[in-house]
């Protein structure tokens, strides 16, 4: 078991353009497959994996985290020892304003108070099932000083675009690192996720606020390639990196294919945790049509909802069609309403005959609490 891991999720600042869905809310917060948000992935894995020491450092926004957190009942993690410990940034903490580094920097005291040994450090925007277990047990065997955990994928998705890419001899060494510029064909993405001692992570994070040199985590990885034996572990299992608007509407479009499903809900692995909500079953009227899509509880269907996925609450009036998008908690789409690739954000209200398209690369998106005549 994990018992002596500490796990780290690091909710990285949103630069990416998200059309105003990240404004208010960090994409952590963001609403994903009808009922979940994209945090609860991590959250589960750590507590499925057999983690009961969780730091969860967040940058601003974060009101929206501690409502659905709360004190991390949802996932075991309401603990006298050990449990779900939130570390909120300030505007002035050590170091970089605003860094992940400076945000580390400020609460090394509580990582290296707990009980215990390892540091697993992941970001808190990425959908997935892992097994922690079996790439645990592999870093202790290849007595490497870092794993890094990363997913061979075609270079097809412009939600990757700059991100970090990474090359591996045929030992699983990590060469070097680089940044994702588009031009090749096949990549081994860098998932942000990393196995350590908490020595070694303590070291790595002093070292680098005295020298001022990186912001970020990965920064501190990349710059240290050629200093410590980093390993690379290959994921092989579906899994959605949201860093972009187009990244976060894929993601929800690929739950609507059955394999991607039973796999990040293979509850073989582990079960997903969300915040618990009692809602009435979800009525369909008499001239509904319904087509491989996900809803939410407690919503009325009246209209047409062909590939799309909805959240709690949502109101479909009669005569209003809905393909290929996303809609979030508590909206209504009234009568004769077309939406095609579009996400609506909560608590808007889409007034009759409107019609709203996009494409998958560039959804349309409605802000939330809009209201639209």
């Amino acid at each position: 078991m994990m018992q002596k891991v500490l796990g780290i999720i690091n909710l990285q600042a949103t630069t990416n353009n998200f059309q105003g869905l990240t404004t208010y809310r960090p994409i952590a917060s963001l609403a994903y497959g009808s009922r979940y948000r994209v945090i609860d992935f991590a959250l589960s894995a750590f507590s499925g994996n057999g983690i009961k020491t969780v730091g969860m450092f967040a940058p601003k926004p974060y009101r929206s985290l501690i409502e659905h957190i709360d004190n991390g009942r949802y996932w075991g993690l309401d603990r006298k020892i050990g449990g779900l410990n939130r570390f909120y940034q300030s505007d002035d903490e050590q170091g970089f304003v605003g860094s992940e580094v400076s945000h580390f920097y400020a609460n090394l005291d509580y990582i290296m108070s707990t009980k215990t040994d390892d540091v697993l450090i992941t970001c808190g925007d990425i959908v997935w099932n892992p097994d922690y277990q079996t790439m645990y047990d592999e870093w202790q065997a290849s007595n490497a000083d870092v794993m890094v955990v990363y997913k061979h994928m075609i270079n097809n998705d412009s939600n990757y675009n700059k991100g970090t890419i990474l090359s591996v001899d045929e030992s699983q060494n990590v060469i070097t690192f680089g940044i994702n510029g588009g031009l090749q064909d096949e990549i081994d993405y860098s998932l942000s996720t990393f196995f350590m001692k908490k020595s070694l992570f303590e070291k790595l994070v002093r070292e680098a606020v005295e020298t001022t040199r990186c912001r970020t985590f990965q920064q501190i990885i990349e710059n240290k390639v050629d200093e410590l034996n980093i390993k690379g572990y290959e994921y092989e299992e579906n899994v959605y990196h949201i860093r972009t608007l187009e990244g976060y509407f894929k993601a929800n479009m690929g739950l609507l294919e059955p394999t991607v499903w039973e796999d990040i809900f293979n509850a073989e692995k582990h079960s997903i945790g969300t915040k618990s909500k009692d809602e009435v079953p979800t009525y369909y009227g008499e001239e509904s049509v319904i087509g491989n899509s996900l809803i939410g509880t407690g919503s009325v269907i009246e209209g047409e909802v062909h590939n799309s996925v909805l959240s709690r609450r949502v109101i479909i009036e009669e005569g209003a069609v809905v393909e290929n998008s996303i809609i979030l908690k508590g909206c209504i789409i009234r009568k004769g309403v077309k939406l095609t690739n579009a996400i609506i954000d909560k608590n808007s209200d889409i007034g009759n005959n409107i019609q709203l398209h996009g494409n998958e690369n560039y959804p349309f998106v409605v802000p939330k609490r809009t209201i639209m005549r």
